[in-house]
């Protein structure tokens, strides 16, 4: 049966946990004498190794800033901007075209039906009729088959 910890030694344990990993004996051999010449703990060794990472990925990062990189890659943003906004107004100019030609079909089939007589223009409107009831019929039989 293990000993009952004291409450001081468990609070100390929860706020210094232990980090443990298994190296080789020359890197062992060499972090006992980093530690040594500098006189840290191995807590410090690694303390300061993370800081140096730190300020060198800063460093590096206003360097980057510095230099212009972000010019470059803010250029490519603003010519993806452009060619979004291009493929817009063509996306827009095909509508506009589509909805043209769809009100000249329309304009033809007018001008049609003022030179048929009442009887051709009354079975031409019964074919259409038809159609669009095929058609929604069809639309209805597809999606039945699709459940």
């Amino acid at each position: 049966m293990k000993k009952k910890q004291p409450l001081s030694k468990l609070k100390y344990d929860a706020k210094h946990p232990t980090v443990s990993f298994r190296v080789t004996e020359e890197l062992k051999e060499r972090l006992d004498e980093v530690v040594r010449q500098k006189g840290f703990s191995y807590a410090d060794f690694i303390l300061e190794i993370l800081k140096r990472k730190e300020v060198k990925e800063k460093e590096a990062y206003d360097q980057g800033y510095k230099d212009g990189y972000w010019e470059g890659y803010n250029s490519r943003e603003n010519t993806l901007q452009e060619l979004r906004r291009q493929l817009l107004s063509r996306d827009a100019y095909i509508a506009e075209a589509q909805q043209k030609t769809k009100e000249l079909e329309r304009a033809s089939v007018r001008s049609l039906f003022s030179l048929l007589t009442a009887e051709q223009t009354q079975v031409i409107r019964g074919w259409l009729e038809e159609k669009r009831l095929r058609e929604q019929i069809d639309r209805i039989n597809r999606a039945l088959n699709n459940l």
